[in-house]
């Protein structure tokens, strides 16, 4: 038992102080708390540093305004849309308007006239869809009855899974999906290309299966790999490996070959993949003529999808010059804006969901042309 005395003696109080270096944070990082980044400033801190002090991830001002040109990008696509939407809404309404207007002064046998020729219009436009979609169907059945021997064929090396995060893996999934829909839409030329995914399986065969009609696609895919799937092409030397790194330049597209794309989204980080591998593999290596029709600062790195449209139409005009003018995006010639260029490999990822978002506004505006001339 402690005395008296001792008891209301005041305790002395040890106070320990510590020094700590916390990382320059500017306002506009400090007011959107969102970004989960912190602006590298301090000149005497490293990014583990900083990382370690804040918890967040650190980055440079070169990243930040990359980010930044981004998020820019993004909301101007997201406005334009808007406006179209906006605009498409107003025609239809105008139109509506009209057609009220025009009822009011019929009388009622003219009104059951224009009914029935709304009717009739209706499932005619119903039969027209019908049979095209039945007819492209039947001439993508008979390219993969007659064999790879009578068509120019696309392979697309769907190996590199190990090589890509799960997003850019959805990406890849997204620019199949575009290679099948533009090889169905090619109508100038005899028949479509033969068209192939191998290696597919894993974690990208389980994104594919996640759109509703990958099942019944007319296309071949099989989880093997193309040396293994078109082992007699590859003997007989019928196979050509397209690459950016390759020095000799794709002249023409000869039914009977096949030329192989690289299925990889990276964001330019595995330098002459593609390259390196073709030449393990022993197979001949060829670039598309991009640099003789436009004016490019850098390689272009072109998606999967934008390769097989320039193929495409290559197949169907033999023009490579319209090809590339058609296909390549503004952004990635010499003569396209300094900031879009600087982040251009970073965009490959965000193409895929850009693309699906025109092609389902493309396919709205196709429904809206059609109900607007029901309604006329």
């Amino acid at each position: 038992m402690q005395p008296e005395n001792q008891a209301h003696q005041p305790q002395e109080q040890v106070v320990t102080t510590t020094t700590s270096v916390t990382p320059t944070v500017n306002s506009e990082q400090a007011a959107s708390n969102d970004s989960s980044v912190v602006e590298l400033t301090h000149p005497h801190m490293s990014k583990e540093a900083i990382i370690a002090a804040t918890g967040e991830v650190a980055v440079s001002k070169r990243q930040l305004k990359k980010q930044k040109n981004r998020e820019k990008r993004r909301e101007s696509f997201k406005q334009k849309k808007l406006s179209q939407k906006e605009q498409r809404k107003r025609k239809r309404q105008e139109v509506a308007q009209d057609l009220e207007q025009r009822k009011k002064a019929m009388t009622e046998e003219e009104l059951k006239l224009l009914e029935v020729e709304k009717m009739n219009q209706s499932r005619q436009l119903t039969c027209n869809r019908k049979e095209y979609k039945a007819n492209k169907q039947n001439r993508m059945r008979e390219v993969y009855q007659k064999g790879t021997s009578h068509a120019v064929s696309v392979i697309v090396d769907c190996s590199f899974n190990d090589k890509m995060t799960p997003r850019e893996i959805v990406s890849m999934s997204q620019q199949l999906m575009f290679c099948y829909s533009a090889n169905g839409k090619m109508e100038k030329s005899d028949q479509p290309m033969f068209l192939s995914f191998t290696s597919l399986k894993g974690a990208l065969l389980e994104a594919m299966k996640k759109f509703g009609g990958f099942p019944k696609w007319i296309v071949d895919h099989t989880p093997e790999h193309f040396t293994e799937r078109f082992s007699e092409e590859l003997a007989n030397q019928k196979i050509v490996y397209l690459s950016a790194d390759a020095e000799e330049e794709v002249t023409s597209l000869e039914p009977g070959c096949m030329y192989v794309l690289g299925g990889l989204v990276d964001r330019n980080r595995h330098k002459n993949l593609c390259h390196e591998k073709a030449k393990e593999l022993g197979i001949p290596q060829k670039r598309f003529p991009i640099g003789q029709y436009l004016n490019m600062k850098q390689a272009p790195v072109l998606t999967v999808n934008q390769c097989f449209e320039i193929m495409a139409h290559v197949y169907e005009t033999g023009s490579w010059k319209e090809a590339v003018e058609k296909v390549v995006p503004q952004r990635k010639r010499a003569s396209g804006d300094k900031e879009e260029k600087e982040d251009d490999n970073e965009e490959n990822n965000q193409e895929g969901d850009e693309e699906s978002e025109e092609t389902e506004e493309a396919e709205a505006e196709q429904d809206d042309k059609a109900t607007v001339e029901l309604e006329q």
